[in-house]
Order: C-alpha cells, then structure tokens, then sequence
C-alpha cells in the first residue's frame, strides 16, 4: 500500500480500486506494529487512535489511513482481505434513504468504527457525502 500526500490509500499494483471513502470521525482501537518513517520495528502494541480515516476497497481489500487528531500520534494503516472482515452497520440517519450512522469493520488486527463518510472522487477531487451505504456495499456487507 502506499498513499499520497493527503494520505489518502492506494495499491501497490497502481490497479485501480473500487472507490475511495472519507470518515470524518473514525476510532481505530486494536494492534498495530512501530514501523515506517519511525525506523522502529517491533512487536504489535495495544492502540486506540481516533481522528479520520481514508479507506479504498478494491482488489479483494480493505486499505485504510488512520489520521489521528493529534500531531503527536503516529497515523495507522490498514490493509485487510476483505474475506477476513466483519462488517456491521449501527443506528440509523437519512430522511427517505436510511443509512447506518456508525459503520464497525472488524479485521484481523482490530476494530475500525466509522462516522460521516464521504465518497471521494480522485479523478475531480469532488467528495460527496452520506456514502455510509455505498461503503457497506463495497465492504460485500447485507443492508
């Protein structure tokens, strides 16, 4: 996985993924190892980092780039199969279209939960939001 300079996910193989989505409040709590830019590697430590979250689904995956609120924290990423995630929707919002309000994507190293997600398309730069639905779809989850 590699990201660009927004830290916005992207596959190694430059294949294009199905879409890209934003959450603006995101919680990622779960394992994660030192690594990096931090020249430390070691053993997966116990995290909770809350901040937002760029996610792309494609190629059988799950690519996500935790941004922790604070400076001081270290970004999380993600690259899970999709056939080792748990996807579950919770609460409700929308007028006509119900959406879930929080998206949990449970993967092998933890839980990500998801708030306020927005479709972005790179090609525009546009970002369109109450995407909660079209992410569930991508993440292959029942609605």
């Amino acid at each position: 996985m590699r990201c660009d300079a927004k830290e916005i996910p992207d596959p190694l193989s430059g294949a294009k993924p199905d879409g890209w989505w934003i959450a603006t409040t995101a919680i990622y709590t779960g394992k994660a190892t030192p690594g990096g830019e931090s020249g430390v590697l070691g053993k997966a430590l116990a995290v909770e980092v809350g901040g937002t979250v760029a996610v792309a689904v494609g190629g059988g995956r799950l690519l996500g780039i935790v941004t922790p609120n604070s400076v001081a924290e270290a970004a999380i990423w993600l690259a899970w199969p999709l056939s080792e995630v748990t996807v579950e929707g919770a609460g409700a919002q929308g007028t006509f279209r119900k959406r879930p309000k929080v998206i949990k994507v449970t993967g092998p190293d933890g839980l990500l939960e998801m708030l306020a997600v927005l479709r972005l398309y790179r090609n525009s730069g546009a970002a369109q939001p109450g995407q909660e639905g079209s992410l569930m779809k991508a993440l292959g989850a029942a609605q």
